[in-house]
């Protein structure tokens, strides 16, 4: 899947997959047990356009077999590396063209 915000540029190329085979549609009402209530996101990039952007097209609720996203958003390496330290994140989305630290930068470090 592509990304695109309303401008119809492309931000990011996501591939989505459902680990359980019988994995249900999430409603806020019945969440299967076991499932997290909400996925929580980090959303890292030096640009708060860039994640405004990942944020609104990605939307509340990625999949209907998905649960509602909370986002965590970073604007620094060193936000990134704690919160992914700690664990408080289920996904990591990346900006490969953050400034210093994306890319081929992050790659090296």
């Amino acid at each position: 899947m592509v990304l695109r915000p309303p401008d119809g540029l492309p931000i990011a190329s996501v591939t989505m997959a459902t680990t359980h085979p019988t994995a249900q549609p999430a409603t806020p009402e019945a969440v299967p047990a076991g499932r997290p209530k909400t996925l929580t996101v980090l959303l890292y990039s030096d640009d708060s356009t860039v994640r405004e952007k990942v944020r609104l097209a990605v939307g509340r609720r990625p999949a209907a077999d998905l649960p509602p996203v909370e986002w965590i958003e970073c604007a620094t390496e060193a936000a990134v590396v704690a919160v992914a330290d700690e664990g408080r994140a289920d996904v990591l989305v990346l900006d490969g063209e953050a400034v210093p630290y994306g890319g081929s930068a992050s790659a090296a470090s």
